[in-house]
């Protein structure tokens, strides 16, 4: 990529042209892929390589428009439920995923009879605890709509 106000060569995600200083996708004098001169400013297409010169300028405030997150209300008492009531597998009923709830659930009941069921639910519920309070917003979103839990 070539900066667009000088025609310096600079790397795809340069920010700043350390030869002008300049952002080197908003100028408009030289081509980003050859970095020609252009020798006509009403040119709309690199006479030596072909590239547009015309730029697409995003809608005002789309530049950091990102989709809503859907499960995000759902975090902290998911967490609290696995912390609390997680060993019966509960956190994993709220958050839709009813096969691991069970499989907990039943872990825990049937592991009762020998005490070791519900301490094996228990420091399962206490990882999953710890995993969606250190995941961010957007990783809880993948895992409870994949429901890779």
């Amino acid at each position: 990529m070539f900066c667009r106000v000088c025609g310096q060569q600079v790397y795809d995600n340069t920010v700043v042209c350390l030869n002008c200083g300049c952002d080197p996708r908003n100028g408009d004098n030289f081509c980003p892929t050859c970095g020609k001169q252009k020798t006509n400013p009403l040119q709309v297409v690199c006479l030596y390589c072909g590239t547009s010169l015309t730029r697409t300028v995003p809608a005002q405030g789309m530049l950091h428009q990102t989709a809503p997150l859907k499960h995000k209300d759902k975090k902290v008492p998911a967490a609290l439920l696995a912390f609390f009531l997680g060993g019966l597998g509960i956190h994993c009923f709220y958050l839709d995923n009813t096969s691991k709830g069970m499989t907990m659930l039943l872990i825990c009941l049937f592991g009762a009879f020998i005490l070791i069921g519900p301490l094996i639910t228990g420091i399962w519920a206490f990882i999953d605890f710890i995993r969606i309070l250190c995941m961010s917003d957007k990783e809880f979103e993948r895992f409870v709509d994949k429901k890779e839990w």
